[in-house]
């Protein structure tokens, strides 16, 4: 009976409804209004695949983070795996490589400035404006580290109107938060607006073995933006922070004899677990940015964005998963420091639409992995800890700790243009080019470590055998610079005045990096590249009451770069590129005044070409988090106004097929198809003075992994969040 409710929500749907009710006619649906090319267009004028979420539409459906979107985004996959770890997929390409020297396949801007590190966006969206998902490469205008696609989240703007917002809420596992956000208008041309949010909770996992819980969360922020805005110039100056830390991931063993020696069953779904290590999974990030907007003539912007960013993201996990010493990994430090500085001129005159310009990018990042192990609690079982070996490999010790250092300094600069032409009064073309640049400096020092497990790791290409990558008798340096030529092509064609045709064809380029591995050359790898062609129709009808948007794409990539864990261990290279093709679909529909459906679909095909490793040739398996079909329904209804006030509902619900949580594809290391529903119910009282919410996550309660690999000692997995009660309040002043 998991199935009936998401049935029932897709049979009534007709994406999200992210366009709001207008003006005069409640029925028909408001223009919307994006900024994917970099300069302010309504959707039809915009030839990409784009999913757009409103303001109203992220409250409605409580939609904080990256992965709260995944239901209402074709073509969007993945979630945190931790704070500190999460792995998002567009059209199934990801990046799963958290180390020091790699980057992004999908790029997050935040307020249009650039988040690097996959770690950088584990981020709590409060006060968001709008979210543009942009399909395909989008590294014309967005630069490198943009191959799959790119999340837009831009917050709301100081204006003149005096406002504030407080929420409370709590809900299940003692949770609890409570936020504010105030816009206050200052003399002039100056406004301020602000927010704080703060949220905890204690944990639905208990470690019996060290008597504590495993989950729980603690998360404060804040933001600021400072406006000034007069007849040609706007200054916008922003400030943010937010740190969230935890008592690490309930990552258990599914070894049936691990599991018993701590106690407990191997059952990732029964809420105890029994692990001997002090996890944590932490997460800090600082934000400063300031944006100057000059228009200098009716025809002509002239914008420069100067962004500082700090991200601060620790972890130590239990890699076994179980009460016995086996092994732990974690970085017990990374933090990252990025300095950019952009300049762009826009520029329309009659027919002709541009935007230029360049940037500058900089980056400093230092992480120590760590990897602790047991000779003794690994070996004995094998008979290798026994007296008369120790002549030969040394007498087996009960802990081992590994250290790995490594520092990056990483240069990216970029040029760009873009330009568009009104060929007729209903048919746009347009190309853009870009060319980046990036140089890389990367050093490394792993002093030796002497174990049993090192001597019986030790080849001729690593003598020593540290597990973590080839030792070093101090630092080794390596340089490298890659550059590359990101060209697109697209028209644009309203075909009648409500419905309209694009294309586009466009390269993505991510730059290459460094992952220690048996030998310096073999710690490098290249590049990845791609190609990708958008076809796809979106209008109105029904008198503008339905939108829709329908994608067909396909994409050939070169050299992507992927993660492969073996033992414990993650090591990234590249394979020699993936194929792939699919359909996705929007629709958003008004039937009656207050009520909204939506319904979203993806079809995926998506396999990698020739890919031959240690441990077999992955030709013809799918990408990491790469499902064939998708879904997603929202209903979103609100009564007439009474004298009491009024009542709202809303429902979210998704599908999504198989996804494989390896590229090596073995049944165990994959999560089945997952049907989830939320919903929320809500009183407002007259003039929307106060709010009361009564919302649940995972209605139905269904039983999803969201990670599972044999990592040495036999499976671990982690769970999906089970179903959460919560309530919230209210009041705007």
């Amino acid at each position: 009976m998991r199935g009936p409710l998401f049935i029932t929500a897709l049979l009534l749907g007709l994406t999200p409804g992210s366009r709001a009710e207008a003006g005069t006619d409640p029925l028909i649906l408001e223009e919307v209004v994006v900024r994917a090319q970099l300069r302010t267009q309504a959707l039809e004028e915009v030839p990409l695949s784009i999913t757009v979420l409103d303001s109203a539409f992220l409250n409605q459906f409580r939609m904080e983070r990256i992965e709260s979107m995944v239901a209402a985004t074709p073509g969007l996959s993945g979630w945190e795996q931790g704070v500190s770890t999460p792995i998002f997929a567009i059209r199934g390409i990801s990046s799963n490589s958290f180390g020091v020297g790699g980057e992004a396949s999908l790029g997050v801007f935040v307020d249009e400035t650039y988040r690097g590190r996959i770690n950088s966006t584990s981020l709590t969206l409060i006060d968001v404006d709008q979210v543009e998902v942009l399909k395909g490469p989008q590294g014309t205008l967005f630069g490198r580290n943009a191959s799959a696609g790119a999340i837009l989240v831009r917050h709301k703007l100081p204006d003149d109107k005096p406002a504030l917002e407080v929420t409370v809420e709590a809900g299940d596992n003692d949770s609890r938060g409570a936020r504010a956000t105030a816009n206050l208008p200052l003399s002039g041309a100056w406004s301020l607006r602000f927010s704080a949010f703060h949220f905890e909770d204690d944990g639905a996992i208990e470690n019996i073995w060290l008597d504590r819980e495993v989950g729980d969360s603690n998360t404060d922020g804040g933001q600021l933006a400072l406006r000034f805005d007069a007849d040609a110039i706007e200054a916008i100056f922003r400030l943010s922070s937010q740190k969230t830390k935890t008592n690490g991931l309930d990552y258990e063993t599914l070894n049936p004899a691990l599991a018993a020696a701590g106690g407990v069953k191997p059952d990732p779904f029964d809420g105890v677990m029994a692990i001997d290590t002090y996890t944590y999974d932490n997460v800090k990030s600082n934000d400063a940015s300031l944006q100057l907007n000059w228009q200098l003539s009716q025809q002509l912007q002239l914008t420069s964005i100067t962004a500082w960013h700090y991200n601060d993201s620790p972890n130590l996990f239990d890699v076994d998963g179980s009460a016995i010493f086996l092994t732990t990994a974690g970085f017990t430090t990374r933090k990252d420091e990025t300095f950019s500085q952009e300049f762009r001129l826009h520029g329309n005159s009659g027919k002709l639409d541009w935007v230029t310009g360049a940037i500058v990018f900089d980056e400093d990042i230092k992480a120590t992995i760590e990897l602790g192990y047991s000779d003794t609690n690994q070996l004995s079982g094998l008979g290798l800890c026994a007296p008369a070996l120790e002549p030969v490999l040394g007498a087996c010790q009960d802990s081992v700790l590994e250290k790995s250092y490594q520092r990056g300094n990483y240069l990216s600069t970029g040029v760009f243009a873009d330009v568009s032409w009104l060929l007729t009064s209903d048919l746009t073309v347009g190309a853009g080019l870009r060319y980046s640049y990036d140089d890389k400096s990367y050093k490394y020092n792993a002093p030796p470590v002497t174990s049993v497990i090192t001597r019986l790791n030790a080849t001729p290409l690593n003598p020593s055998g540290n597990i973590l990558g080839y030792a070093t008798d101090g630092w080794e340096h390596l340089d490298e610079d890659w550059n590359d030529w990101q060209p697109r092509v697209y028209l644009n064609w309203q075909f009648s005045p409500n419905h309209n045709a694009f294309a586009n064809l466009a390269k993505g380029y991510k730059a290459g990096g460094f992952e220690p591995a048996s030998t310096p050359s073999l710690s490098v790898f290249d590049p990845e590249q791609v190609w990708n062609l958008d076809l796809g129709v979106r209008g109105e009808t029904l008198q503008r009451r339905l939108a829709y948007q329908l994608s067909a794409f396909i994409y050939d990539y070169q050299d992507y770069q992927v993660q492969i864990i073996s033992d414990g261990i993650a090591r990234t290279g590249n394979a020699k590129g993936v194929d792939g093709h699919g359909l996705e679909l929007e629709l958003a529909y008004t039937p009656v005044s207050g009520l909204t459906l939506g319904l979203n679909g993806s079809w995926l095909y998506a396999e990698f070409k020739n890919y031959k490793t240690d441990e077999g040739n992955f030709g013809g398996n799918r990408p990491i988090l790469a499902p064939q079909y998708s879904a997603g329904a929202t209903v979103s209804w609100r009564s007439v106004d009474y004298s009491w006030g009024a009542v709202g509902a809303n429902l979210l619900s998704s599908y999504q097929s198989r996804v494989y949580f390896t590229v090596q594809n073995t049944p165990d290391a994959s999560q089945g198809s997952v049907y989830l529903q939320d919903a929320k119910l809500s009183y407002f009282t007259p003039s929307d003075a106060w709010q009361l919410d009564i919302f649940v996550r995972n209605l139905l309660n269904e039983k999803y992994r969201i990670f599972e690999q044999d990592v040495g000692a036999g499976p671990v997995s982690r769970r999906g969040d089970p179903r959460y009660w919560g309530v919230a309040a209210t009041a705007r002043f």
